[in-house]
């Protein structure tokens, strides 16, 4: 809906769909918490394969290859580490832009581009989901201002959970265990 044709529309789905700033801030403050240095990296380890690795892998492994390998944030610093996690639209890595596709005569799809030929191109769409589409098919192809990362992370996993999960993301590399 926010990307509806109709301007009335996507203001109106605006207004249902998307989280105040106010509302954000809160959400956030609510984990500061977790940015003490606290966490603990192999409870981390477990929060990452509970929670992530259906999405994603740390350094080229433990999970599936949906966003980024999150190996690439061990440096930022956990508050914008946090703030990532909990806003997941506020910044998209690039190559993990979710795409929203109208076929010729099809259902609609919703994905991450993977694999690309020059007659079809792959969508990424979960965990062991994914569509190929003949780029002949495709009608129209836009960018969604939105993260194919859930919003819900704060209703998953608890501060303490995260102060773990931020240790295990900015622990050193890892070796191959898992």
């Amino acid at each position: 809906l926010i990307m509806h044709r109709d301007e009335a529309i996507r203001a109106e789905a605006r207004t249902v769909l998307e989280e105040s700033p106010e509302a954000r801030a809160q959400r956030v403050s609510r984990y500061a918490g977790a940015l003490g240095g606290r966490g603990d990296a192999a409870r981390g380890l477990d929060v990452f394969v509970r929670n992530c690795a259906m999405c994603h892998q740390v350094d080229g492994q433990r999970g599936v290859e949906i966003g980024p390998d999150l190996s690439t944030v061990r440096h930022q610093p956990t508050l914008v580490l946090l703030s990532n996690i909990l806003e997941p639209n506020r910044s998209i890595a690039q190559h993990y832009e979710t795409y929203a596709v109208e076929r010729q005569g099809g259902e609609p799809i919703v994905g991450v581009i993977g694999e690309q030929s020059p007659t079809s191109i792959t969508f990424r769409q979960g965990p062991g989901v994914s569509t190929t589409v003949r780029r002949s098919d495709i009608r129209q192809m836009v960018v969604v201002p939105q993260s194919i990362m859930p919003e819900s992370f704060d209703q998953q996993i608890t501060p303490d959970e995260m102060a773990h999960l931020l240790a295990f993301l900015t622990a050193a590399p890892r070796s191959a265990s898992r």
